[in-house]
């Protein structure tokens, strides 16, 4: 239990620093933190790193990568991005976990065909 508390924060931060390719923990804080300026983009963001964390983890996966934020940080964007256009209810909410979902999986599925033909898939967000 205190190893996947700790994996998820990490996802979270990692999510936060990969957006400018970086690793490190300060600058992931501070965003994090900048990011709560406008609290309804704040709490979308961190909700949808949070919810693509725990599906890639019901998905099996590969933990490091989901760890280093790879796969998060898109979601992370999209949902930067919706909180901070669209008012909360309950049809926001249902657009935006569909939003996260399929970002995931678009990500997972442009990583694995860009891998094939020995692309970056970092460089290209979806």
């Amino acid at each position: 239990m205190k190893q996947s508390i700790k994996d998820l924060f990490n996802g979270i931060l990692n999510s936060y620093s990969i957006i400018f390719f970086l690793d490190n923990k300060i600058l992931a804080g501070t965003l994090l933190l900048v990011s709560f300026l406008n609290f309804w983009s704040g709490v979308s963001g961190l909700l949808a790193v949070v919810f693509v964390l725990f599906v890639g983890k019901k998905m099996n996966l590969h933990q490091p990568t989901l760890q280093s934020g790879y796969y998060s940080f898109n979601a992370l964007l999209v949902g930067l991005g919706m909180g901070t256009f669209f008012d909360p209810s309950v049809v926001f909410f249902f657009f935006f976990f569909l939003a996260s979902l399929l970002t995931l999986l678009l990500f997972v599925s442009l990583g694995g065909w860009f891998y094939i033909f020995k692309f970056p898939f970092l460089s290209v967000s979806v």
